[in-house]
């Protein structure tokens, strides 16, 4: 049975470099529909709750009042919401995926961190008049500016794709292999070698040389997490306004078009929830293979399952909000569109799966609900081929 999210207030992406989680927003790609978790059968929808099922009630007849309506179904949704059965954001059918993914599946869980931002959504979701504010005020800037611009103008919408603790599991390995074997002996945790809490107190013996470049920064925060591990880092970003955060948080940030004409080698490229927005994929893919290190480089890559592209801002102005560049993805389950996505994107593009897992991509809620999610699937890729 196939978990499928529908969402309608939710931040939405600028174009080919941002984390404001438009991908949140399949509704404006697809037609507005209404947010519920829902689970997709044979009978149609119905809530998604494997432990909780509680019938939907008819609404009372004395709720007339648009508040009072809206209130009631927005407790509604929450029951489902609460009753959800998180183990499903991290669980996969292993005899619908190749040899080859079943052998670099790494499984995660629910861990502290994503709790941590879960409640931190429950503690928001009290702000009824700030949601209030920010739905009016998004109403009219959208007139004006992008909605991931305006999310960050507003400070909302913040995002999770993993914890510190699930990009070390991902990446931890490799990040002690990136530059040399100097640290292929040691058995000290990756953590205390390669950095604490902030670039600025890398030991630059562990690291001296380690660059990252986040594509779609966005507000930073995902950034972050990764930052700590490397001596310098660099992003890009669409928005006007996050780019001002961005720079704000210390972060270099380099131009969308240029940022792959530098000359510079990456020993890590994250590009998170961004080809499924971004105008030219493809082309994306290509760039980011071209400025790896050669040998050592990684691409951590994160794409929403089931696939949709939708591009909010392209230099084509389209009014269908198409892309340019179309990825071959084909079937409909989160396997399906992974395994079709791995032979048909990845495999001819040099690309090839080191690392993988599956993960929620959490979205702060609004007025609708107290957050938002999506299936994502995150890989490590490294390049094959002569070049490298």
């Amino acid at each position: 049975m196939a978990v499928q999210v529908s969402v309608q207030s939710c931040p939405s992406s600028a174009a080919p470099v941002l984390h404001q989680l438009s991908h949140n927003c399949l509704a404006e790609g697809a037609g507005d529909v209404p947010m519920m978790a829902t689970t997709t059968s044979a009978s149609g929808s119905t809530p998604v709750d494997s432990h909780h099922n509680p019938q939907q009630q008819p609404m009372p007849v004395l709720l007339r009042g648009s508040i009072a309506r809206s209130i009631y179904e927005r407790m509604q949704r929450e029951e489902q919401l609460r009753y959800f059965d998180k183990s499903k954001w991290y669980s996969i059918d292993r005899q619908l995926i190749t040899r080859e993914l079943n052998h670099t599946f790494a499984p995660m869980d629910y861990d502290c961190e994503t709790q941590e931002f879960v409640d931190l959504c429950y503690q928001k979701s009290d702000q009824y008049f700030t949601h209030l504010f920010h739905s009016i005020a998004r109403t009219i800037l959208c007139l004006f500016m992008s909605s991931t611009s305006v999310n960050g103008l507003l400070g909302r919408g913040s995002m999770f794709v993993f914890s510190d603790k699930q990009f070390r599991a991902l990446l931890g390995d490799h990040l002690l292999m990136t530059d040399s074997n100097m640290y292929s002996s040691s058995s000290e945790p990756l953590i205390d070698i390669i950095g604490s809490d902030s670039n600025d107190s890398v030991d630059t013996n562990a690291g001296a040389d380690r660059v990252l470049i986040d594509l779609g920064a966005g507000d930073g925060k995902i950034t972050e997490i990764m930052s700590k591990y490397f001596h310098k880092t660099y992003t890009t970003e669409i928005s006007p306004v996050m780019r001002k955060i961005l720079l704000k948080k210390g972060f270099n940030v380099l131009e969308v078009e240029e940022w792959c004409q530098t000359g510079l080698q990456y020993d890590v490229i994250s590009c998170l929830n961004v080809l499924d927005r971004c105008d030219k994929p493809l082309s994306m893919l290509a760039h980011m293979r071209s400025a790896l290190r050669p040998k050592t480089g990684l691409i951590v890559l994160a794409l929403v399952l089931p696939f949709s592209q939708y591009v909010e801002v392209n230099d084509n102005h389209r009014a269908d909000h198409r892309p340019s560049e179309v990825l071959a993805i084909d079937g409909h389950t989160f396997e399906e569109q992974l395994v079709s996505f791995v032979a048909n994107v990845l495999a001819p593009n040099g690309l090839q799966v080191v690392k993988w897992s599956k993960l929620p991509y959490l979205c702060e809620g609004d007025l609708e609900l107290t957050y938002y999610w999506l299936y994502d699937v995150v890989l490590v890729l490294k390049a094959v081929g002569d070049d490298q």
